[in-house]
């Protein structure tokens, strides 16, 4: 079914394509768009809404217009821009419970919403769609190794601020330039009219204190993104949601994690709650009473994907992880092996118990999760720019350099492997009828919509209020989906 728009006045909409009618972007403020949309319309939501990583946030300063009410150190959220300068990161949209009460009418019962956050401002946004009636069910997080710190040396600044020069003892390349200079000219079409520094002076403190204070400086480097996990309340029952409305569960078995070759079958566990099964054979744990609380078994071994966990690793991340952790290996357990008795840490003890079957041996990383890389050239500007050479053989320098910028410009882009998954975990089972619809407001450059309708959402409406994105988004739609 095709999602039509709803006022002609306030929302302009890019033109459908021909050959589909699965998704549709509306290019206009949430706000005015979403009390356009009929109430209890969405099976989901995912959706990257602005981190506002406000200037007023690194300095901890009172909010504009409160009378010095604000408590030193509060997150303020009144400046009119945010990461990077961009407009569209500044305000407090994001904190508000009002949009997040919008976007709840517009959902069904039960059904679930993804929303990725900041690290250090993702606490405003899980504040506000609880205040707007949300319940926080979890919190994943997206683990990567490529972030890079934006800290100050303490040192240098304590030099200049004393008016102290500090003696130069060598020099240090871009890191676009380590290799050869012969790549200069690619360094310089990569950062077009922006200007950037080919090389530093690599100095030494200048006076004790700041000898003192060398090698300090005031921030982390990035490893993470929070993505919370929220469910609209719904019926009685998770059962009686999931009849009445059709959604309201996770994809469990669709988002498992694949068991990688080198790690080959892992054990296939029967579980039971029966207090009349033996505890010795289920390796049960018994409760404060004296009493069976269920347990499980071995009863063979399966190539069944791992459950899916509530941390998402980049490949760099997966990598660090595993060299630190080592192989971790699994012996082979012929029929009848004992397994040794433990003690676990929540439930108490577990016995001993003899193996049913023969179980191969296997080893694999401490990576055991869903991991992705981050966005590659490749994937940002497929669609959006042209595959003929940008600059013609003969190009001069000073070309390159006062060179517009072109193509997908989105400073936040997310990968679409990462979204085809998060939408795949909330994509509720087929009704036969193309039903299913996912919202994705702040829809950016469009990478939540993509993976989505990858990922089999049967429809999805993008809401994004800025030209600029909104027409990358449908360039990169057309090209990812078709049209």
């Amino acid at each position: 079914m095709r999602l039509k728009r709803s006022t002609e006045r306030t929302l302009s909409l890019f033109p459908e394509p021909e050959n589909t009618d699965r998704y549709v972007l509306h290019v206009g403020n949430v706000l005015e768009v979403l009390p356009t949309l009929p109430e209890n319309r969405f099976d989901g939501v995912l959706c990257d809404p602005p981190y506002h990583l406000t200037q007023n946030s690194r300095r901890g300063s009172v909010q504009a217009g409160d009378s010095g009410k604000t408590p030193f150190g509060r997150h303020g959220v009144c400046t009119d821009r945010g990461f990077m300068g961009q407009t569209w990161d500044g305000g407090d949209i994001a904190f508000r419970p009002e949009t997040w009460r919008a976007v709840l009418r517009v959902m069904k019962p039960g059904s679930y919403l993804l929303a990725f956050g900041g690290s250090r401002t993702f606490h405003r946004l899980a504040v506000a769609l609880e205040d707007a009636g949300f319940v926080l069910v979890d919190t994943l997080m997206w683990l990567y190794g490529t972030g890079f710190p934006k800290s100050l040396d303490v040192s240098k600044a304590i030099d200049k601020h004393l008016g102290v020069a500090r003696p130069v003892v060598g020099k240090r390349k871009h890191p676009t330039l380590k290799n050869t200079d012969l790549i200069e000219e690619a360094a310089n079409a990569a950062h077009g009219k922006n200007f950037w520094r080919r090389e530093w002076d690599v100095t030494l403190p200048g006076h004790a204190d700041s000898a003192r204070w060398n090698g300090y400086g005031t921030a982390l480097k990035p490893a993470y993104e929070p993505i919370l996990l929220c469910r609209k309340p719904g019926e009685k029952t998770y059962a009686e949601n999931a009849l009445k409305w059709g959604c309201g569960a996770l994809n469990i078995d669709g988002a498992r994690i694949p068991v990688s070759e080198s790690e080959g079958e892992r054990p296939l566990r029967e579980v039971t709650c029966d207090p009349d099964k033996n505890g010795m054979v289920y390796a049960g744990r018994r409760n404060a009473g004296g009493g069976f609380d269920g347990g499980s078994r071995a009863i063979g071994s399966t190539s069944e994907g791992r459950w899916p966990a509530n941390a998402i690793l980049d490949e760099e991340a997966a990598a660090m992880l595993n060299t630190q952790a080592g192989p971790r290996k699994s012996g082979a357990m012929p029929k009848g092996t004992l397994r040794r008795a433990r003690q676990g840490n929540a439930f108490g003890r577990f016995p001993g118990v003899a193996t049913h079957k023969d179980i191969a041996a296997s080893v694999g990383g401490a990576s055991r999760f869903f991991y992705v890389s981050k966005v590659s050239t490749k994937e940002r500007q497929a669609g959006v720019t042209s595959s003929e050479p940008r600059y013609a053989h003969g190009t001069t320098l000073r070309r390159i350099e006062n060179s517009e910028k072109v193509g997908n410009d989105h400073p936040t882009l997310k990968p679409i492997d990462l979204t085809r998954y998060l939408a795949n975990l909330i994509l509720p089972p087929s009704r036969g009828d193309d039903s299913r619809r996912l919202l994705v407001p702040f829809s950016g450059a469009g990478s939540e919509m993509i993976g989505a309708l990858q990922a089999g959402w049967d429809t999805v409406l993008g809401i994004e209020q800025s030209e600029h994105y909104a027409e990358i988004a449908r360039k990169r739609l057309i090209y990812w989906i078709g049209g």
